[in-house]
């Protein structure tokens, strides 16, 4: 018979048993007929033959075990009877049962719960056939201070020609002017969209189709090509509500070159590249259309041949891109180095990934502690069913027949803990926070939040499975090896007097509450760590007073339409109009938001100077704002005068600089009246005019709270090209600063703006500066919470899990006591007694946990700002605060025995 028929066989004896009964029932009855019809044709008498027959047959019970046994049923019936009397002993003891339960769902639900954000964003693949193969490139010069910065076209163009390790390149623009924001004007209507000029070679890299038609080609790159688009699917169904005709219409956009791109294709749902881009338009519509290698502007993916890895792919790059820097050594900031970072690393963040592990790790920890507090409850059950046990280890039972029903009563708890850990985990899912990041310049965009698409998938579910099985062990194979391991004689002397402990289960449950405190310790300390570290990035002196400041955009081309003038003349009817608001203090214009990204990064030189190659000078951050920034932002004139309305196109060229730029670049002298120059690095830097340095003002921190200060320049927007000029975007930040909360005014700002509305909306993007901020410490406040919520756990685990030893512990020595305290023993001494057994377990857990906080310190280094991983207060600290909560948890079982009468305790046996 074959493996396949043995299998079918078993099944139906499994599944029909009754037949498979009635039928084994029959066979041997046949057996035995025959045989008693043979032997009274031999002469026997049919009662002598019947006896005979059953003789010679032999044992009908036993040939039925050993026939169920060949077709597998004895194990399944065994394993069922198990299963059984698993539920009977869980039913009879249930507070047990719940205490267990409810420990193992925390632990449980709270694994599945991060296991679900890790998995899908760290371990969900992107939407991207062979996405391990695609990675994003950037150029680097560690001399010049940077580590990854943008693109230049033509360097690109010679990767292309070059590189024999990857398939092919694609590209989109940034941080050019008019290449982010853009105007689709339709019906006399006018819609800012979020639009990103791509090479062909980008949709082949991600591997993408078209929904429908096609996307852009290899001959749409230069200039006097055809300017195509490809639209975002979002755009399609709110632009033209999924129309499928749209493919071959003329859309019209400003400021693409001409004015005017045809519609080639509409890509899928799911394709996000980068982030909120409504379309992607050929590179021949690009307004300054431009292959150099003087402006950085591009953001590139790659994807690699097959069976390529990412150090070989970047030694190569490496090789051609040290060729181009010393072939064009007068190149501003000329890249001498290539950094590729998988695509999947370069969406999630490596602080993402960092901070997702570690709370892996710490909910591990937690899993581990409820192990140790269930694996104690069931020595302290396994103690109070030794005569039970011995009993049945005297009727026949196995010691692996044993350990096989202790541990099928372990799974079942694991079951039932797993089930409502899955309910823990569905709320806790909806509870997380979206994980907000912030990174370096021209990077964020690419940051793809899948929090949105963290849910109990299937994956989840065998993790949540696989945990469940591993914690049933984990938990309940030493409380079942200890429960074995009986002396019959001594087990089944024990009814009528109390059972004892032997060595052997004292130092198990011993070394579990040991290990519970020491768990504890190691992820308290953590808790107390990271709040320390998010305390001190709170209280970091930012520069300037955000309440009661609103943010907001306007976008000019809307306003042009109420507003008589250039942009100049418009911004200052917009900022007049908002300060006559009765709640408003001050109103401006900034060309980047602080908070939000970098402003311009210029190269500097001072006047005076020798003259160097411009890769040679330094670098600070421009930003154009209007005079009345300062006053709106509350940040501290320190010398010098203020920007005003009349530093405009005919007046003198002025500028202030932060401190942090006065210390770098004027150490020894009084920079208020020195000149500079400050430029784009792909233009001459000494045909730009010279500017007079003005004033200092206080330093403010950008991008995010932890980040170093900047030098900066500050030039008034009254100077600027009355066209460009923020950055390269069309909208412009425009920050209000009010007497009350921000937005109790935004009607009335809105109506100073726009009137009656009929001309459009001018002002978009309302926010208040007090969110922004928390949205750059949403990735401190997301750790520290979880941390803080995780080490609390625990440590109620812990504080249970103490207690529980000691209680049970006094429950055992009453009789002790009682002897104790008729013998003279005082209250006290009884006391000491108790929480000192106690106090030693917690304080050797407590050295224990901080030995492994001191060892798992580096984990949580990258992750901490102002403190160290050994900061002797937190350590300190902790260890007092898990020092009385065990103290507590002796005290309470401890006092409880004083209650005991010395009479009833010696009768307690």
């Amino acid at each position: 018979m074959s493996w396949l028929q043995q299998i079918i066989v078993r099944l139906r004896s499994i599944i029909h048993r009754q037949e498979f009964e009635a039928e084994l029932d029959d066979e041997i009855r046949f057996h035995i007929d025959m045989q008693t019809e043979q032997l009274v044709k031999e002469g026997m008498s049919p009662q002598a033959a019947r006896a005979r027959a059953m003789a010679t047959f032999g044992g009908v019970e036993q040939i039925k075990e050993g026939t169920r046994d060949v077709r597998g049923l004895v194990l399944m019936e065994t394993i069922w009877q198990d299963i059984r009397y698993g539920f009977r002993m869980l039913d009879r003891s249930p507070a047990f049962t719940v205490v267990a339960i409810v420990t193992l769902a925390l632990g449980i639900g709270a694994n599945t719960a991060i296991f679900s954000v890790v998995n899908s964003v760290l371990l969900r693949p992107l939407p991207y056939p062979g996405a391990g193969q695609i990675v994003m490139l950037w150029q680097a010069n560690p001399t010049l201070g940077y580590e990854e910065d943008q693109v230049a076209v033509a360097d690109l163009h010679s990767w292309q020609e070059e590189s024999q390790l990857f398939s092919r390149f694609g590209f989109v623009v940034n941080d050019a002017p008019g290449t982010r924001n853009h105007v689709f004007l339709r019906d006399d209507q006018a819609e800012r969209i979020r639009g990103r000029f791509a090479s062909a070679g980008l949709f082949e890299v991600l591997g993408v189709s078209p929904l429908i038609g096609r996307v852009i080609q290899d001959d749409e790159y230069e200039p006097d090509a055809e300017r195509v688009a490809v639209l975002s699917h979002a755009f399609w169904q709110r632009a033209f509500d999924g129309d499928p005709e749209v493919i071959g219409q003329t859309l019209h956009i400003e400021p693409i070159k001409g004015k005017s791109v045809v519609v080639v294709g509409v890509m899928p749902p799911e394709f996000e590249f980068p982030q909120d881009c409504d379309v992607w338009f050929s590179f021949s519509a690009h307004p300054f259309h431009k292959a150099d290698r003087l402006v950085h502007e591009c953001w590139v993916v790659g994807r690699m041949k097959p069976g390529v890895t990412i150090e070989k792919a970047t030694a190569e790059l490496d090789v051609i891109q040290g060729r181009l820097a010393q072939e064009h050594p007068d190149a501003p900031q000329v890249a001498t180095h290539v950094k590729a970072v998988p695509i999947l690393e370069q969406f999630t963040g490596s602080s993402t990934k960092s901070a997702l592990l570690l709370l892996m790790a710490t909910v591990g920890v937690v899993l581990l502690i409820a192990c140790a507090n269930v694996a104690n409850l069931l020595l302290a059950r396994a103690a109070s069913r030794r005569k039970e046990i011995a009993v049945r280890i005297s009727l026949g039972a196995g010691r692996v027949r044993v350990i096989r029903q202790l541990l099928t009563e372990g799974l079942l708890l694991a079951i039932f803990g797993a089930v409502l850990g899955i309910g823990v985990a569905h709320v806790g899912i909806k509870l997380l926070p979206a994980m907000t990041t912030s990174s370096g310049r021209g990077i964020k965009e690419f940051r793809v939040d899948r929090f949105d698409d963290v849910t109990l998938d299937p994956s989840v579910l065998a993790f949540t499975l696989l945990v469940s099985v591993s914690t049933s062990v984990l938990f309940g194979l030493a409380p079942a090896l200890q429960a074995s391991r009986l002396n019959l004689n001594e087990a089944l002397k024990e009814e009528g007097r109390g059972s004892t402990d032997s060595a052997g289960r004292h130092r198990v449950r011993n070394i579990l509450l040991v290990s519970e405190v020491s768990m504890a310790m190691l992820l308290v300390v953590w808790a107390g760590l990271t709040v320390q570290s998010f305390r001190r990035v709170m209280d970091i002196d930012l520069g300037f007073t955000s309440s009661n400041v609103m943010t907001a955009t306007i976008d000019p081309d809307v306003a042009a339409r109420m507003y008589d003038g250039d942009r100049h003349q418009l911004i200052r009817q917009i900022i007049d109009n908002v300060v006559a608001v009765p709640d408003v203090d001050s109103a401006a214009v900034i060309g980047e938001l602080n908070t939000i990204r970098s402003g311009a990064n210029w190269v500097l030189h001072i006047d005076g100077q020798p003259e160097v190659p411009v890769s040679a000078l330094p670098t600070i951050d421009g930003r154009a704002i209007s005079p009345s920034y300062f006053e709106t932002m509350g940040i501290p004139l320190l010398s010098g005068r203020n920007l005003s309305e009349d530093d405009n196109l005919e007046a003198p060229q002025v500028v202030l600089i932060n401190e942090s730029a006065a210390k770098q670049f004027f150490p020894n002298v009084d920079p208020v009246g020195q000149k500079i120059i400050t430029g784009h690095p792909a233009f001459p830097i000494m045909n730009q005019p010279r500017r007079e340095i003005v004033g200092v003002v206080g330093d403010v921190r950008t991008f995010s709270t932890e980040a170093e200060v900047q030098p900066e320049v500050f030039s008034c927007y009254l100077q600027k090209n009355p066209r460009f000029w923020g950055g390269g975007e069309t909208v412009i930040p425009f920050l209000i600063r009010t007497r009350g909360a921000p937005l109790e005014s935004i009607n009335a700002i809105r109506f100073a703006i726009e009137g009656d509305g009929s001309s459009g909306r001018i002002l978009g993007n309302v926010d208040t500066m007090g969110r922004l901020l928390d949205v750059t410490a949403g990735q401190h406040r997301f750790r520290t919470l979880l941390m803080t919520l995780f080490a609390g756990l625990a440590l109620l685990l812990a504080t249970v899990g103490i207690y529980g030893v000691m209680s049970y512990g006094v429950s055992q020595r009453t009789h002790e006591i009682g002897v104790r305290m008729a013998l003279g023993a005082q209250s006290g001494d009884v006391l000491k007694m108790i929480i000192g057994t106690g106090m030693k377990l917690c304080l050797f857990g407590i050295a224990l946990g901080l030995g492994l906080a001191i060892a798992g310190g580096r984990l949580l280094a990258s992750m901490l700002y102002g403190i160290e991983p050994l900061d002797p207060p937190t350590l300190i600290g902790v260890s007092v605060v898990l020092a009385l909560t065990g103290f507590l948890a002796c005290y309470i079982p401890a006092r409880r025995a004083l209650k005991v009468q010395p009479m009833e305790a010696l009768r307690y046996e």
